[in-house]
């Protein structure tokens, strides 16, 4: 019998988790800017220093939008990017993560799964998420956040593309994204 119970609540368990992955976000409340100059920013980075989006003209800049401290598919793909930043870091990119999370968890974002790789940036008024149109109204906890989203600004502060994803099953690879960035430098 017990064998039962706890075949049953791991079905159930998995039955509420593909869902869940399955069920979608909402969609942006902008499709694209590609072409258009990226909405310049200033936001406080994990050590409470300013960070300016527009003091990046010259380099490729990835703007990574994520969900939170405590989003698993977040977090692994914010420590896939940080095992691979040599590879960004060969095609002259910048990731720059942007969340809601307030300056201790993105500080904790940045010690474990950045591993002290990159910036990473607190909008916890969601301005600049609103800015770029990837707000996810009460997406957790009945908190606003950001739509998982992936931009590549060019040197010219143009934004090439941007990659928003529509449910957890549609987030792509750290490879997929390389790839994405190869395409738009050739």
């Amino acid at each position: 019998m017990r064998a039962f119970v706890v075949s049953l609540a791991i079905a159930l368990l998995a039955t509420t988790i593909a869902a869940g992955q399955a069920h979608p976000y909402p969609k942006p409340q902008v499709d694209s800017a590609v072409g258009g100059i990226a909405p310049d920013f200033t936001l406080k980075d994990q050590d409470g220093k300013d960070f300016t989006l527009s003091s990046q003209r010259g380099y490729w800049v990835l703007l990574f939008f994520y969900r939170g401290y405590w989003c698993p598919y977040c977090m692994t793909e914010m420590s896939d990017f940080a095992d691979h930043s040599g590879d960004l870091a060969k095609l002259g990119v910048r990731l720059v993560p942007i969340s809601v999370d307030d300056q201790e968890h993105a500080h904790e974002v940045w010690e474990k799964a950045a591993a002290k790789k990159f910036t990473i940036l607190s909008d916890p008024n969601t301005a600049v998420i609103k800015k770029y149109g990837l707000l996810h109204q009460a997406g957790h906890a009945s908190t606003d956040i950001a739509l998982r989203t992936t931009i590549l600004i060019g040197p010219d502060g143009r934004e090439r593309w941007r990659r928003v994803s529509h449910a957890v099953p549609d987030i792509p690879s750290w490879r997929d994204t390389l790839s994405m960035i190869q395409q738009s430098q050739k």
